[in-house]
């Protein structure tokens, strides 16, 4: 999931000898909007707002740190509307299985698994910032969920067992997260 940097707003959240639990407290201020980078004040690339970035930032000791917010709102309408579209990918990707063999897909499963992938930090961010142990948790549950159907796409090469996942695992799942 990408956002365009007029959707973005920067802001400075540390200086430096600054832990990762005063950063994080910091952040649970921010009450409406939702981080979604974050990266060191020296124009370094920012990176997903997640805890294993912030500890690797910390550890290069940098002079400061900034993130990247988007209003609550925004953030949430983008999420849902992207969780949409990989529910409406995964219910053609179904019906083209029932035709031609997964190989013959196997761009179309490509593309489909990086777009799943690509909304997992972002879900993981945002159950970490609002401490929700159920989002955590279905974000989980939602990487099993891609990893089985990678294995049944490209290990296996079954179709039945990749209508199975995209049916009863990543749809399921797709349609509990819009709920967020």
């Amino acid at each position: 999931m990408e956002f365009g940097q007029e959707d973005l707003s920067r802001r400075v959240v540390a200086t430096a000898g600054c832990n990762l639990r005063e950063i994080v407290q910091e952040v649970a201020r921010l009450r409406d909007v939702v981080a979604v980078h974050i990266a060191p004040g020296d124009g370094t690339a920012p990176v997903p707002f997640l805890e294993e970035n912030l500890q690797a930032l910390l550890a290069r000791a940098p002079g400061s740190l900034q993130i990247e917010t988007l209003p609550k709102a925004q953030f949430k309408k983008r999420m849902r509307e992207a969780l949409e579209r990989a529910a409406a990918t995964a219910l053609l990707l179904r019906g083209r299985l029932c035709g031609s063999h997964v190989g013959d897909a196997a761009d179309s499963f490509h593309s489909f698994l990086r777009e799943l992938e690509g909304l997992l930090p972002f879900l993981r961010s945002y159950a970490w910032q609002t401490g929700s142990a159920g989002l955590a948790d279905l974000a989980q549950k939602m990487k099993e969920a891609i990893d089985q159907l990678a294995v049944s796409a490209f290990q296996h090469e079954d179709n039945v067992r990749c209508m199975d996942d995209l049916r009863y695992e990543i749809l399921p799942l797709l349609n509990r997260l819009q709920k967020i």
